[in-house]
């Protein structure tokens, strides 16, 4: 009962999350490059 009501949130929520941590990763590694300039 549980994991069928929880599934879709679920799997839609990780997607995001991860896309959010490659952006978050992304801007850091930008800052670095830019501060040893």
């Amino acid at each position: 009962e549980d994991e069928a009501d929880d599934y879709p949130g679920t799997r839609r929520s990780a997607a995001r999350r991860f896309e959010e941590e490659l952006e978050v990763e992304g801007r850091a590694e930008r800052r670095i490059l830019n501060a040893k300039r």
